[in-house]
């Protein structure tokens, strides 16, 4: 069927040869404002989709109106970029020039959205401008992606600020701890000592003049001064761990648990059994010396036979080990097994205990990442059991 040129025009779009209106139809296609001023920047005509989304009228646009549609804290910052792309353009039309800006624009049903304006002089063949022409994008969710994302950064720097200024502020207290603390130890030992020495000064003067009771009083008056300066020790002991800085080790840990034990002494009736196959670890040597041996030595103390036994395992956990002390004491009832733990407190009437020795043990474990738990009822014994984290790759079996 033969179709003549007419109909073929209808039924085909006209092809747009001149390239401005090429690119104008372009950006008709993809852009959400199309702009065009004359070469001074000023709006001579209508811009239908700048009108029908800020609600301004052409006679509102014109004389650099368009810029009350703009956020007012934009205005001066677009206003002055525009100005100098205009005589930048005007002063070196050979350089080609552009003009490119985000500000926020306000719909006509007031509300402000993020817009990206890209903008181009059009030459005369003589290298004058003509005029602009350019083009709006809309970016608001990209914008507010990006203030977001902004703002918790800015947070997270505020947070990091504050967290180094507590730090700085922690540090210095607990350096004031350090001070204080030394301070009370030396002061409160000093006249202890005196207490000690004087009471013994008094039984040498009195040497076969002495009733008997009365040398035992004195013998049990040191006794509960130099309980006071173990006190002090522990209490000095205690506030330290956290800051204390102790060197990595490989450790034997069969070998470190037979030298604590040989070192603590227990009675001749006590076994202690050591399972051999507790692990070699890359360590702090002195934290797990410290636990061990305050653990051990708690579990004697207070037993309440001098045929105890004590039973020392071990077992592999996904970042490092748990630990177990097992006694056959006298056990500890259920409602006091947090009790144990607190500073100063001790069970019985051991005078020449403390109360230091679970709590700094509690704080050294803690303070290397893992933590202690305490099962046990009345005459049933006691478990201890302590998790000491090390990297999975430096711990190797001693079997």
């Amino acid at each position: 069927m033969n179709h003549s040129p007419d109909n073929n025009a209808d039924r085909y779009p006209q092809i747009v040869t001149d390239p401005i209106e090429r690119y104008q139809t372009l950006i008709q296609g993809v852009a959400a404002i199309l702009w065009e001023t004359d070469a001074r920047g000023e709006v001579q005509a209508e811009i239908p989709q700048w009108s029908a989304f800020t609600g301004q009228p052409l006679e509102s646009i014109q004389r650099g109106g368009w810029l009350n549609a703009l956020h007012p804290e934009d205005r001066d910052r677009v206003r002055l970029a525009w100005q100098t792309a205009v005589e930048r353009a005007a002063m070196a039309p050979t350089d080609h020039m552009t003009f490119e800006a985000e500000y926020r624009l306000h719909h006509r049903d007031d509300y402000y959205r993020w817009m990206r304006v890209h903008g181009v002089p059009v030459f005369d063949p003589d290298g004058t401008v003509q005029k602009w022409m350019g083009f709006h994008t809309d970016i608001d969710d990209r914008k507010n992606a990006e203030l977001a994302a902004k703002d918790r950064a800015a947070e997270i720097e505020r947070l990091n600020t504050l967290l180094t200024q507590m730090m700085a502020l922690v540090d210095r207290r607990e350096r004031e701890i350090d001070q204080f603390t030394y301070t009370i130890s030396h002061d409160l030992k000093a006249p202890l000592r005196a207490v000690t020495n004087l009471s013994q000064w008094i039984e040498d003067d009195l040497m076969g003049e002495l009733a008997q009771e009365s040398s035992e009083q004195l013998q049990l008056l040191r006794t509960r001064v130099g309980r006071m300066e173990a006190l002090i020790d522990g209490l000095l002991f205690y506030s330290r761990i956290s800051r204390m800085e102790v060197n990595i080790e490989r450790v034997t840990v069969v070998k470190l648990v037979s030298d604590v034990v040989a070192l603590l002494a227990p009675p001749a009736g006590f076994t202690i059994e050591i399972d051999p196959g507790l692990p070699i670890l890359d360590t702090k040597r002195w934290s797990l010396q410290q636990v061990f041996s305050q653990l051990i030595d708690n579990a004697i103390a207070h037993h309440h036979r001098d045929d105890g036994n004590i039973q020392i395992s071990s077992q592999p956990l996904a970042e490092g080990y748990e630990f177990t002390i097992t006694d056959d004491g006298p056990g500890i009832p259920p409602a006091q097994h947090e009790f144990v733990f607190g500073i100063f407190n001790t069970l019985g009437k051991k005078a020449d205990r403390t109360g230091m020795g679970l709590a700094i043990v509690k704080k050294i474990v803690e303070t290397e990442g893992g933590n202690i738990e305490l099962s046990s009822d009345l005459g049933a014994g006691t478990q201890l059991r302590f998790t000491w984290l090390t990297p999975v790759a430096t711990a190797l079996s001693a079997a």
